[in-house]
């Protein structure tokens, strides 16, 4: 319920409004709690935007009957979307999770959102019409993968309305985002992330070649290993460029001896290859 709409005195279901004040929570930021009295005499604070789905003290245990006539409990599909224990609570959460980055400053998010001029259409102000509108696309409350169905605006520059907004899973959303790179080569544009997967390379490699300045099909070009580890640096051995590795592989010698021999003793030709002799030889 708005803030605007609650005064001392008005009733909510079973519920009167007594009072509010001001409350800070890590979840929700700066918010108004009221004081409220159930018709059976219970005191309970609700959060202003919980009224109306809170009607009651929760207390009306023979109105809590389910149909196997447990007391205290309610089937799951009576219970309000912003219970733990609902089906639809992680829809709920989506919900709540747009309207606050898109309207609450203090939220973390709000630089993106809200700060960008996003809102959230007057129409999904309302849980109820949000809801419907999921309902439609096909939103399962029973699929508990999280990155199966996510809430996509078409146009990341446009606002959380029905018109821009899709039920899909995280993978196409991630193609979605503001700070996608798109590159066109021989006519066909993808982002990074689609030519890397099909040419089988790195996107952190593609990204370093695009910062690097490098275009076209040079960015689908496949890595290909330097000959030596130690810097790419070759040395001649019997008229030969090789390097390093090559050497100490092909002569079954330590990791670093040909190096070492090279570099630190100074040795050269046949010297660098010699098997080193065992104590008492």
């Amino acid at each position: 319920m708005k803030e605007s709409e609650c005064f001392p005195g008005k009733r909510v279901g079973k519920l009167t409004l007594i009072r509010r004040t001001r409350i800070h929570s890590s979840v929700y930021g700066n918010r108004w709690e009221w004081l409220t009295k159930c018709d059976c005499g219970t005191y309970r604070k609700v959060l202003t935007f919980r009224l109306g789905e809170v009607s009651d003290c929760g207390d009306h245990t023979k109105e809590k009957l389910s149909k196997n006539g447990k007391k205290g409990t309610k089937p799951l599909k009576n219970l309000a979307d912003s219970n733990p224990k609902s089906l639809y609570r992680r829809l709920y959460v989506k919900w709540h999770d747009m309207i606050a980055r898109c309207q609450n400053p203090k939220n973390s998010n709000y630089k993106y959102y809200g700060g960008r001029g996003i809102s959230v259409c007057s129409e999904w102000q309302e849980y109820s019409n949000f809801k419907k509108w999921a309902i439609e696309q096909g939103y399962n409350p029973k699929i508990r993968d999280r990155k199966q169905q996510t809430i996509d605006r078409k146009n990341t520059n446009k606002n959380y309305e029905p018109s821009n907004c899709r039920l899909t899973n995280s993978e196409v959303q991630s193609f979605n985002k503001r700070n996608n790179v798109f590159i066109t080569i021989d006519g066909i544009t993808k982002n990074v992330t689609e030519w890397a997967d099909e040419f089988g390379i790195n996107r952190n490699t593609m990204q370093s070649r695009i910062n690097k300045g490098i275009k076209g099909k040079e960015l689908l070009q496949k890595p290909t290993r330097k000959a030596n580890y130690h810097k790419g640096e070759l040395i001649t051995f019997n008229g030969a460029k090789v390097s390093f590795a090559e050497l100490e592989q092909k002569y079954h010698l330590g990791t670093g001896t040909v190096r070492y021999r090279y570099k630190k003793l100074g040795l050269r030709g046949t010297d660098l290859i010699e098997k080193p002799k065992k104590l008492g030889e």
